[in-house]
Parts: structure tokens; sequence; C-alpha cells
């Protein structure tokens, strides 16, 4: 028990709460309705995040799950506390790269347009932003 303490004075709950996160995305201003919301699921853990496509609600509308796997390459804090990391995959020969900002713990006073944001961009600079909705 002393040690689980220690650990959370030393590193704060969030470092330990990293083991393994999911939130639900979807594209900037959308606010699911529950009948047919299609986005994207962020599992954030240690040194991977995984993107996963979703449909929910009573629609009929399939949607493949396309899983990608992206290896955090690195994470940093800017001076307000938001959390940036920025993970890579190789598929077929192609660099894709995976941006995400955690606004969670922001203590700044700006007001930033979700609490998490990803942006997932291919080899050719075309990208897809995707909120956490608020």
């Amino acid at each position: 028990m002393r040690i689980i303490l220690y650990y959370f004075i030393l590193f704060g709950i969030s470092q330990l709460a990293l083991a393994e996160q999911k939130f639900e995305l979807y594209k900037p201003g959308y606010i699911p309705e529950g009948f047919c919301d299609r986005g994207v699921e962020l599992t954030l853990m240690r040194d991977s995040a995984i993107l996963k496509n979703f449909v929910k609600g009573t629609c009929d509308l399939y949607v493949p799950p396309n899983v990608r796997k992206y290896k955090i390459q690195s994470s940093f804090k800017d001076r307000c506390g938001t959390k940036n990391y920025i993970a890579k995959r190789n598929y077929n020969g192609e660099i894709y790269t995976l941006k995400i900002i955690d606004h969670s713990n922001r203590f700044c006073e700006d007001f930033p347009p979700s609490k998490i944001i990803i942006i997932e961009e291919d080899s050719y600079g075309d990208s897809v932003e995707m909120h956490l909705p608020r």
C-alpha cells in the first residue's frame, strides 16, 4: 500500500491511470444522438495507441472496424499541462502518424475545442481530425 501511495505522490494519478484508457471520438462538432453514431474508439496505453472504427445505435449501417495500432514515439506536456503524443505505424511500407492532444489536465484559461483531439495523417499528408464530444 505504501508503494502505491508513494507512486501517486511522486508521479501523480494520471501516470498510473495511463495503463489503458478508452475514448469514443467523433468528427469535430458532432454530438452523438444514440441512433446511428459513427466514430473512432481510441485505446491509449503506455506505449501504444489503437484506433478502431465503430457505429453505435439502432441503425443498419455496417462500418468495418479497420483496427490500427500505433507505437507512441514521444510524449510531452506543454506549459499549460496539455499532454501531447506522437505515434507512428508502418503499413505496407507507408508511414502513418497519429497526434493525440490530451487537454484533460489543462490549467490555462483558454478554452480548447475538446478534451481529447486526435489527428491521423497518412504518408501523403492527408489527415482526419476527431474529437471527444463535450
